[in-house]
C-alpha cells in the first residue's frame, strides 16, 4: 500500500475516535444540565401566590406550559394538578424516582408540594440509544475502511507479491519464455516491469549461449569434416606407395603413417559424430551452385578415385563433365558432407567402382551414386537411414549409424531428398550392388 492510502486511512480512523468522544462528552453535559432552577422557583411563587385557586382542584391534568412535567399535592398527599401521568404522586414515590421536590409555603407553613418528573433516565436512555446508533455508524464506516483497505492490500499486495514469489521459483526452475503480467497500479508495479525486463535480458543471455554453444559445435563439426579428406588422401598415398619396390625400413614407416592417419581418422569421426550428436540443429545456407562446382566437390570427397561415369571414364578426366549442365539450390558444405558419407561407406562396405550418373526429374537434378557391393539387407532398408542404425554388413567395421541419417537430415534441409535402394541383377535376380539418389532442386 502506498504512503498516501496509509496516511488517509490513519486520518479517517483518528476523526472517527474524536468524533465519538466529543459527541459523549456533549451528551453528558447536556444530561447534566436538567434541573431548570429559575423556572421552579418562579412557578412556586406563581402557585403560592395562587394557593387558595390551586387547593381547589381536584387530580386535575392540565397541558404542560413548562419545559419540564410536574405534578403538585397538597399537604395530605392529594393530587391537585399534574401535566403527565407518569409523573410521582406521592413523596415516597417522587423520592425513588430521584424527583425534585419543592414545598409550597403559605404564611410560611407548607401547605403543599411541587414534584418535577426527572427526565434524566429518558433523556439517558434516549442519548444512549443516539450514542449506540452513532457507534454503529462509526463502527460500521471504519468495517467498510478495514474491508476496503484489507481488499486494496490483498488486491495490491499479497496477490502480486505471491504471483511474484511463484513467478521467481518458474525462473528459478529456467522457464524464461512466458512474460510477467504488468500492472503499475499495485505496490509492485514498477518491480514488476524490472522482473520482467530481467527475465527478458536472461532469455537473450541463454539464447546467445545457446548459438555460440551451437555455433563452437558447428565449427567443430565443420573442421573435422575438413580434416578427414586430406587425411584420406594420406592413406590414399600410404597405399600406392606400399605397392612400390621398398626396403624393410621404408615399408615400416609408410606402414606408421598408415596407422597414425587410421588413428586420426578414429579420432576425428568420434568427435564428428559426438559433435552431430549434441548439435540440435545443423545449420544449411543454401545458395545457386552450378555442375561444374558440384563436380568439383564430388572429386574432393572421391580421393580413392572410385568414382566413374557409366562408360567407365574417372569424373576427374580434364574436360569431361559428367553430371547435367544445370544450377542447383544447396550448401555446398553440406552436399560435400553429404556426398562423403555416401562415398565413404562405398569404400568401407563395397570396395569397387561407384558408377555416377544423372538425369532431370521433376524440378529435381538427380544424381545416382552406384557401387557394385552386396548391398543392404532387404529388410534393413526402410531403416537403413535411421539414426544409430547399422546393417548386419557392417560387422567388424567402425562406424556409428549416423552417415546416412545425416545426409537425409542435410538434404531435407536443402529442400531436396535421398533414396537408398539395392541393385538387382536381372540374370540371377541377386542383389548386385547399392544405389543412393539424390535429388537437388532446380534454380
Amino acid at each position: 500500500m502506498k504512503v498516501k492510502q496509509v496516511v488517509i486511512f490513519a486520518v479517517l480512523c483518528i476523526c472517527a475516535i474524536i468524533g465519538m468522544t466529543i459527541y459523549i462528552e456533549q451528551s453528558k453535559s447536556c444530561l447534566k444540565q436538567s434541573v431548570y432552577t429559575v423556572d421552579i422557583n418562579r412557578q412556586i411563587q406563581d402557585i403560592e401566590r395562587s394557593w387558595d385557586d390551586y387547593k381547589n382542584k381536584n387530580n386535575e391534568l392540565i397541558d404542560k406550559t413548562t419545559k419540564y412535567d410536574y405534578c403538585i399535592i397538597d399537604s395530605n398527599n392529594m393530587v391537585l394538578e399534574y401535566t403527565d401521568a407518569d409523573v410521582a404522586n406521592n413523596i415516597q414515590t417522587a423520592t425513588s424516582r430521584f424527583d425534585v421536590v419543592r414545598n409550597i409555603e403559605v404564611d410560611d407553613e407548607v401547605v403543599g408540594y411541587l414534584i418535577i418528573k426527572n427526565d434524566l433516565r429518558d433523556r439517558y436512555n434516549s442519548k444512549i440509544d443516539s450514542i449506540a446508533l452513532f457507534a454503529v455508524c462509526i463502527c460500521g464506516a471504519m468495517l467498510i475502511v478495514f474491508l476496503a483497505g484489507f481488499y486494496y492490500i490483498n488486491s495490491r499486495m499479497l496477490k502480486p507479491f505471491d504471483k511474484l514469489k511463484k513467478y521467481a521459483t518458474r525462473i528459478a526452475s529456467g522457464d524464461l519464455a512466458v512474460p510477467l503480467d504488468m500492472d503499475r497500479n499495485h505496490i509492485f508495479g514498477e518491480f514488476t516491469e524490472s522482473f520482467d525486463i530481467m527475465r527478458e535480458e536472461l532469455l537473450k543471455a541463454r539464447e546467445i549461449e545457446k548459438k555460440a554453444d551451437a555455433s563452437k559445435k558447428e565449427l567443430v563439426a565443420q573442421l573435422s569434416h575438413d580434416i578427414k579428406t586430406p587425411v584420406a588422401s594420406i592413406k590414399a598415398m600410404t597405399d600406392v606407395l606400399s605397392l612400390g619396390d621398398l626396403n624393410d625400413e621404408e615399408r615400416k614407416t609408410i606402414k606408421s603413417i598408415d596407422e597414425k592417419a587410421d588413428k586420426i581418422d578414429s579420432l576425428i569421426s568420434n568427435l564428428f559424430h559426438a559433435t552431430l550428436e549434441e548439435l540440435e540443429e545443423l545449420n544449411v545456407t543454401v545458395g545457386e551452385v552450378s555442375s561444374k562446382e558440384l563436380l568439383s566437390i564430388l572429386e574432393e570427397s572421391d580421393y580413392l578415385d572410385k568414382v566413374v561415369d557409366e562408360k567407365g571414364n574417372s569424373i576427374k578426366k580434364e574436360g569431361f563433365l559428367p553430371i547435367k549442365d544445370s544450377i542447383v539450390n544447396v550448401d555446398k558444405l553440406r552436399i560435400s558432407q553429404v556426398f562423403s558419407n555416401i562415398i565413404t561407406n562405398s569404400y568401407k562396405y563395397a570396395a569397387s567402382q561407384i558408377v555416377l550418373k544423372s538425369e532431370y526429374k521433376e524440378g529435381f537434378l538427380l544424381v545416382e551414386l552406384t557401387d557394385k557391393g552386396k548391398g543392404v539387407n532387404p529388410d534393413e532398408l526402410d531403416s537403413i537411414m535411421e539414426k544409430f542404425s547399422r546393417g548386419t554388413n557392417a560387422k567388424g567395421k567402425d562406424g556409428s549409424g549416423l552417415g546416412l541419417f545425416i545426409s537425409k537430415y542435410l538434404m531435407e534441409k536443402m529442400d531436396g531428398s535421398i533414396e537408398c535402394e539395392n541393385v538387382v541383377d536381372e540374370k540371377t535376380n541377386e542383389v548386385a550392388g547399392f544405389r543412393v539418389k539424390l535429388y537437388m532442386k532446380l534454380s
